[in-house]
């Protein structure tokens, strides 16, 4: 709506129900709304592309465990955790 000028407007024409239908097939199901404009303007249609292209990688992999490795990841978690570190078991 920003690229239409305000004062080049003649008529807005809002369409619903079985003539938005009519017209637009299923896509004009939630209505239409015409714009008419003053005049067109001549020469070759002019149209514009701006894009972006990025390629990405993965920088690492996570290291993922079984149950019975998670289990014993929460074990050693707990272990170092603890308040008194005498009872640390050793590797």
């Amino acid at each position: 709506m920003n690229d239409i000028n305000p004062d080049e407007i003649v008529s807005l024409d809002i369409l619903k129900d079985a003539s938005a239908t009519a017209i637009y097939g299923s896509r004009g199901s939630g209505g239409v709304i015409l714009i008419t404009t003053k005049r067109g303007r001549t020469g070759k249609p002019v149209m514009s592309y701006n894009a972006y292209y990025g390629v990405s990688s993965i920088l690492g992999e996570l290291k993922t465990y079984d149950g019975k490795g998670y289990a014993q990841l929460k074990a050693d978690a707990a272990a170092l955790n603890s308040a008194t570190p005498e009872r640390l078991p050793m590797p």
